[in-house]
C-alpha cells in the first residue's frame, strides 16, 4: 500500500511563511461566483472566499487563502503591522533626535542647549495587543 503525499495548492507556495515577508497588504473577504450553470451563485447567493491582497513593485497582487489557512494569515498579517509600526515610530524617533541634534546652539543664553536623553532613542510605547 502506497502513501501518498496531501496535495498542495499553488497558494501553498506562495502566501507568506513569517511576518517579514509581508511589507504590507492583508486579508480580505470577497463574494464570487464559481461559473458552474445550476450553482446558488448563478441565481445570486455568491461564495464567499477570502484572498491575501497586496502590492510589490507597483502591481497589486491577489492569493486565494484556504480556510484553513486563515486564523494563521489574519495572525501573521496582525504581527506584520505591529513590526511595521515599531520600525516607523524608531525611525521617527530617530530622525527627531537627529534634527535636534543637528540644530544650531544659541551662545550666550543660559540653559538652551538642550541635550537628547538617550531613553528618547530607545524608549518606545509598545501598544496593546489583545489575543
Amino acid at each position: 500500500m502506497m502513501k501518498t503525499k496531501p496535495k498542495r495548492r499553488i497558494s501553498d507556495y506562495l502566501l507568506p511563511k513569517t511576518p517579514t515577508e509581508i511589507s504590507n497588504g492583508g486579508v480580505y473577504v470577497q463574494h464570487v461566483r464559481c461559473g458552474k450553470k445550476n450553482c446558488r451563485c448563478a441565481r445570486g447567493e455568491l461564495h464567499t472566499a477570502y484572498y491575501f491582497i497586496a502590492r510589490s513593485q507597483g502591481r497589486q497582487y491577489k492569493i486565494y487563502v484556504p480556510k484553513s489557512e486563515l486564523a494563521r494569515m489574519r495572525e501573521l498579517v496582525e504581527e506584520s503591522r505591529f513590526i511595521w509600526y515599531l520600525v516607523r515610530t524608531c525611525v521617527e524617533r530617530a530622525d527627531r533626535a537627529l534634527r535636534r541634534a543637528r540644530q544650531p546652539k544659541r551662545k550666550g543664553i543660559r540653559g538652551s542647549r538642550k541635550s537628547i536623553p538617550i531613553g528618547d532613542l530607545i524608549e518606545i510605547k509598545l501598544p496593546r495587543i489583545e489575543r
